[in-house]
């Protein structure tokens, strides 16, 4: 919920209303996002650390995705496949 809040709510729609260009709010959140996950305010940064360019590359992709789905979906179906991707991932993990 925080992450959607922040890189949906809080970057892509300010940016989508001073651009009048969704497209710069979309790619301007999924660059922070990316970015993100390797930063130390992120639980993951230890882990992403290992591989930096990865984590970001494709935290990046799911920010596109997420952006996405919240510019046509709505803003609790990028929560909702944001969680469900979370919780996948925890899934497998813990499987293998």
């Amino acid at each position: 919920l925080f992450e959607e809040l922040l890189f949906r709510v809080g970057i892509m729609t300010p940016v989508w209303f001073l651009t009048r260009r969704w497209g710069w709010g979309l790619l301007f959140s999924a660059v922070a996002f990316g970015l993100y996950h390797i930063s130390p305010l992120s639980s993951m940064a230890t882990v992403n650390l290992q591989a930096p360019v990865t984590a970001v590359v494709e935290s990046f992709g799911v920010g596109l995705a997420m952006g996405v789905l919240y510019r046509y979906r709505g803003f609790m179906t990028a929560v909702m496949v944001h969680a469900l991707g979370n919780w996948l991932v925890v899934l497998i993990f813990f499987a293998t």
